[in-house]
């Protein structure tokens, strides 16, 4: 095999693959679990459907509700009332009162899962800032070290600025001189 064949078949090193990235267990929870509930979502009569565009706002209670649908049952001059309404409007009755408990739980979910988001955030990032203080206070005393000084300085241009209670604006602008207004403009007269 020639110089030339040879070089043809060897890969170069920069057209390799790039290394598959590592998926973390959190992520492979947080993806079953983020199909689960779209499956469970998916399960829910409507919930894929066009909203309609009429206004969405409560214009009578439960109570109201059912209390007029009775009435309409109840009475034989009212049977009449509305067409399919009662039908309809019994349906919707029974809709509400089965899936209000998985929106308040889906509601609670979402605070908690929030919560719990913002508090590891700021664990993480606390943990960071005193890593950073030691590494400082390290490379105080060692500052030969090349390659402490390089993460030093990486970390430092990642770090978040917090204004100095010094340098923070007045909390109410300084009082602006009064001029005197013009007479002619409804200001009273200066003489």
């Amino acid at each position: 095999m020639s110089q030339l064949e040879q070089t043809a078949v060897t890969p170069a090193a920069d057209t390799q693959a790039p290394p598959t990235p590592t998926i973390t267990f959190y992520q492979q929870l947080s993806t079953d679990l983020l199909k689960e509930c779209q499956a469970t979502a998916t399960k829910i009569p409507g919930f894929s459907d066009p909203v309609p565009t009429v206004p969405l706002r409560r214009v009578a209670s439960g109570r109201f509700v059912t209390t007029t649908l009775n009435a309409i049952e109840g009475s034989e001059h009212l049977t009449g009332t509305g067409g399919d309404y009662t039908e309809e409007a019994r349906n919707s009755q029974q809709y509400l009162e089965a899936f209000v408990s998985l929106r308040d739980f889906y509601r609670f979910a979402f605070r908690r899962l929030d919560l719990l988001l913002r508090h590891h955030d700021s664990k993480s990032g606390r943990g960071a800032v005193r890593a950073f203080k030691f590494a400082e206070s390290v490379l105080s005393e060692n500052p030969g070290d090349v390659k402490l000084a390089a993460f030093v300085q990486a970390m430092r241009a990642e770090r978040p600025r917090r204004k100095s209670r010094k340098q923070q604006p007045p909390a109410t602008p300084p009082p602006v001189a009064s001029t005197p207004a013009d007479p002619e403009k409804g200001g009273a007269p200066t003489s």
